[in-house]
């Protein structure tokens, strides 16, 4: 009886979920279904980059879609004002069939692009044959940027927080600890 009381008092209160975002699905191209679990602070949506379908990761309140931050990453580059950019997307491509079948993060790649830094961190993950999903970190300001969308990448990959998965297969993303 005990037993079962506890069950019931651990599944009403859920301890494995995190404050903050959801757990929200998007399909990718080459097939792939990407399930992603927003950190507080942050927000996902959909977007269309250059005609390919891109999951755009943002901090809360920059509500900004890809061509508006393309035109800041172009202001910056150039001197002229433009807005930080803090950002990670999701997007599907070709990789090697060696890659591996979890996330390989790559290490910061700083930079300095024409007049702006820019601090840039990949992942990718073997979905299947050579159908990958990415994700790409861009921190970028006039001065030196913080390492927000870098950190969140790695935060991403290693809690199991963003899942893809081939044929529209439902992903199964892990409670959080």
């Amino acid at each position: 009886m005990v037993l079962v009381v506890a069950l019931i008092i651990v599944l009403a209160v859920q301890p494995w979920k995190k404050s903050g975002g959801g757990v929200q699905t998007f399909e990718l191209d080459r097939a792939i279904t990407v399930e992603v679990r927003t950190p507080s602070g942050w927000t996902a949506k959909e977007m269309s980059a250059e005609g390919a379908s891109a999951v755009l990761i943002l901090p809360a309140g920059d509500d900004r879609g890809y061509d508006e931050i393309n035109t800041d990453f172009k202001s910056l580059r150039n001197g002229r004002s433009g807005k930080p950019i803090h950002a990670v997307v999701i997007n599907a491509g070709s990789c090697s069939s060696d890659a591996a079948s979890s996330w390989d993060i790559g290490d910061v790649d700083k930079g300095t692009v024409g007049e702006a830094t820019r601090l840039g961190r990949r992942a990718v993950w073997n979905v299947r044959g050579s159908d990958c999903a990415r994700m790409i970190s861009t921190d970028m300001d006039s001065g030196r940027p913080a390492s927000t969308a870098s950190e969140l990448l790695v935060s991403l990959a290693g809690s199991g927080a963003v899942v893809p998965r081939h044929d529209g297969t439902r992903p199964s993303i892990r409670p959080s600890s």
